[in-house]
């Protein structure tokens, strides 16, 4: 049972670890009813760095990265603003 999620945003999630190739399965049923918000995008660095003053409700982000490296650039960049993560 999944209380966090919104039933949308649980059913991406679900999809994007499939199409990953994920060696995982996720039987986890959204308790949430409500419609979250997914938006898709790529974005560099640089423009996380000018949206985040912009941008509050931190707890309702998920951020994905291809790489350790370029996850490791956005702590950076999220502790270096005082973003809890």
């Amino acid at each position: 049972e999944n209380y966090r999620n919104a039933r949308n945003i649980l059913a991406f999630a679900k999809t994007f670890i499939r199409k990953a190739g994920m060696d995982m399965s996720d039987t986890s049923i959204p308790m949430n009813q409500n419609m979250g918000r997914v938006i898709k995008g790529t974005y560099s660095i640089e423009n996380l760095e000018k949206l985040l003053p912009k941008i509050h409700n931190y707890g309702d982000w998920f951020i994905l990265a291809r790489t350790n490296a370029t996850a490791d650039k956005i702590l950076h960049v999220l502790t270096k603003n005082k973003i809890p993560c």
